[in-house]
């Protein structure tokens, strides 16, 4: 969980900014990995201490953080508002899980004073910064018994469970995420006509989704994983030459962020 505060500075003639509700809308990115749909309604409190207030208000304005309303000024606001308690700093906050949307949220600040008259919205921004991060339940991957010019199989499942030689992977970004992947040649080396083995994956259970890949060859799956998801990987092996015996060798997994519309965003 992130935890986000909000913030808004309230004035009101009668009140000197001690009204009866603030409170800000919070809407999601629309974007590949959100709709623009109405994520909660923050409810504010006041800040009581007027100088913590100023402190507050003087280090979002020397971060470049503050929105401020047409025909205002951020110093004056400062100076004329908060300094001298005319005007009032609410706060409110509330956590955004690991697995929101990320792109820029709207956010909507509305306040009512206490004979039920509204103020202007104010509306801002901010950014959930992009991370493509996944998790798995394997440290390796077993291929067992393999026999020459015979294509094989490895079955992941959609349980996320550790120890059970079953892959899982599952998204634990922001954004929607495919599956890179690298592997050596596990010791089986080359022939005339190419590398001794071939390498395939994929994810979930739709061989139109699988990719195939020589040794060294990075790839890509191409179905993408969504947010808060978990799926199974598949593994293939095909030997074409080698020896009896035990081979070993390295795979490499990572992931790329992806959008629903094959847009990249950066």
């Amino acid at each position: 969980m992130k935890t986000v505060k909000y913030y808004a500075v309230v004035y009101d003639d009668e009140e000197n900014g001690d009204v009866n509700v603030v409170s800000w809308d919070v809407s999601q990115p629309e974007n590949c990995w959100g709709n623009g749909s109405f994520v909660y309604q923050v409810m504010g409190t006041k800040v009581n201490n007027q100088d913590q207030a100023v402190t507050l208000f003087q280090r979002a304005l020397d971060r470049g953080l503050l929105t401020v309303a047409e025909g205002y000024d951020a110093n004056l606001i400062l100076t004329e508002y908060l300094e001298k308690g005319t005007a009032a700093l609410w706060v409110g906050q509330a956590d955004l899980c690991y697995c929101a949307p990320a792109g820029d949220y709207c956010v909507e600040a509305n306040a009512i004073d206490h004979n039920n008259n509204w103020a202007e919205p104010l509306y801002n921004t901010f950014e959930y910064v992009p991370v493509t991060a996944f998790d798995i339940d394997f440290s390796s991957v077993n291929y067992g018994s393999v026999n020459i010019n015979v294509p094989k199989w490895v079955a992941g499942n959609t349980v996320f469970s550790e120890g059970d030689n079953r892959p899982t992977v599952r998204n634990i970004g922001n954004t929607h995420l495919q599956v890179a992947i690298q592997q050596d040649d596990m010791q089986l080396g080359e022939s005339l006509n190419g590398w001794n083995v071939e390498w395939g994956a994929r994810m979930g259970n739709d061989n139109a989704n699988a990719a195939y890949y020589e040794p060294f060859e990075p790839v890509v799956l191409p179905n993408a994983l969504t947010l808060c998801d978990q799926d199974e990987l598949d593994f293939y092996i095909e030997v074409f030459k080698g020896t009896t015996g035990e081979k070993t060798g390295t795979m490499i997994l990572g992931a790329v962020p992806s959008c629903d519309d094959d847009e990249i965003l950066e």
